[in-house]
């Protein structure tokens, strides 16, 4: 499998975390701590710069910043994404997390899916339901009750797995401590290197991968996948944050386009092709050169803002026409699910992209009429 599906196929798994239920707590600033003696009830959702969660919640914590600590229990299940994260606490479900550089530190009582730059679970954690880790360096340490899969560069296991092992990396190494009670199956450049005292009850299949001339192209396979889980998450971030903070103005944009679907596209295709040429004019000119830069830069807005309401009016739609509800909902819940699922259709070439294109042109049109509408007011 190449490494872009993987990638991608992991993120999906990441991303698309059960939903929490509806009774929730939101948190957002330049920090957030929940002290340890202090605990929540309720679904605990928190965007800050940095988070540390030392106290319990007692239902599902998600959460997305830069620095994430996590040492108090979670009952539920667990979303994180960030840059360094480390979940000290235990985690009662599932554990997803997307990151540079994670730790995980405590038992998980049911599935662990994460990728990032470099993954770690400590000796001593146990993890209850199937594992999938993806990144540049991934060591496990700890103890896993069912299968484990992982895809990364460099990979080191020197805990028990009581399950079947499914590695596909560049170099593996199975420390001294390492025990594994089903199969082995891998793919690496050379043959695993299995220290003395390493344990493996059943049996070992290797396959050689080709580092020939594939291997150039299997590494820029790789950086267009993390490129594009990059792109997914900044923009799940900006969408979630635009349906938190402008819920009004989110639910507008979607009702008008829903309810003009064709206009608006046909007016985001004209805005996608005319504006270009009006600020090439206008730069052409000294006296409409600061006009035609500003223009410039509103166009970047609109085609930002478009790449993110895409999502959210996709979201919206599958809430009206696939679940037959009359109303138009938009929340966090509808643009994530419309996010997520429009960026994997975009996956998919030549369909894929057509359909991506005809929703950002969507949501092109519905912005631009819509700051046209409120400049008129304005002014």
């Amino acid at each position: 499998m190449k490494k872009i599906s993987t990638i991608t196929l992991l993120s999906v798994a990441v991303l698309l975390a059960a939903f929490p239920a509806f009774g929730a707590m939101l948190k957002t600033g330049e920090e957030y701590t929940l002290n340890k003696n202090d605990a929540t009830e309720e679904n605990l959702y928190i965007g800050a710069g940095n988070i540390s969660v030392a106290g319990n919640v007692r239902r599902d914590l998600v959460a997305g910043g830069g620095n994430i600590i996590v040492t108090g229990n979670v009952t539920e299940d667990i979303l994180l994404v960030g840059g360094d994260i480390g979940v000290y606490g235990q985690t009662g479900q599932d554990l997803r997390v997307l990151g540079g550089q994670i730790i995980v530190g405590n038992n998980v009582g049911q599935e662990l899916v994460g990728a990032g730059g470099s993954i770690h679970v400590l000796s001593g954690v146990t993890i209850d339901g199937d594992t999938m880790l993806a990144g540049g360096t991934v060591i496990l340490e700890g103890t896993v009750n069912q299968n484990v899969h992982i895809f990364a560069g460099e990979v080191k296991i020197n805990g028990s797995i009581l399950g079947n092992v499914y590695v596909v990396t560049d170099e593996l190494t199975i420390g001294k401590n390492a025990s594994i009670t089903g199969n082995l199956i891998y793919s690496a450049e050379e043959e695993a290197t299995i220290l003395e005292g390493a344990t493996i009850l059943g049996e070992t299949h290797f396959t050689k991968k080709d580092i020939g001339g594939r291997k150039a192209g299997a590494g820029f396979l790789g950086f267009i996948g993390f490129v594009s889980l990059l792109k997914l998450a900044i923009v799940l971030t900006a969408g979630l944050v635009a349906v938190f903070f402008c819920q009004k103005t989110s639910k507008a944009l979607v009702e008008q386009s829903l309810s003009n679907i064709w206009i608006e596209t046909a007016r985001g295709f004209v805005i996608l092709v005319v504006i270009p040429f009006a600020a090439l004019f206008l730069l052409i000119s000294m006296l409409g050169a600061l006009i035609g830069l500003a223009v410039i830069l509103m166009y970047i807005f609109l085609l930002i803002g478009a790449s993110v309401y895409a999502g959210i009016i996709f979201g919206g739609w599958l809430y009206k026409y696939i679940w037959k509800d009359k109303t138009i909902e938009v929340n966090w819940k509808t643009a994530f699910l419309g996010i997520v699922l429009l960026h994997l259709i975009g996956l998919v070439p030549l369909v894929g992209w057509v359909i991506k294109l005809l929703l950002m042109l969507t949501a092109l049109g519905s912005i631009s009429i819509y700051i046209y509408r409120k400049a008129l007011t304005l002014g």
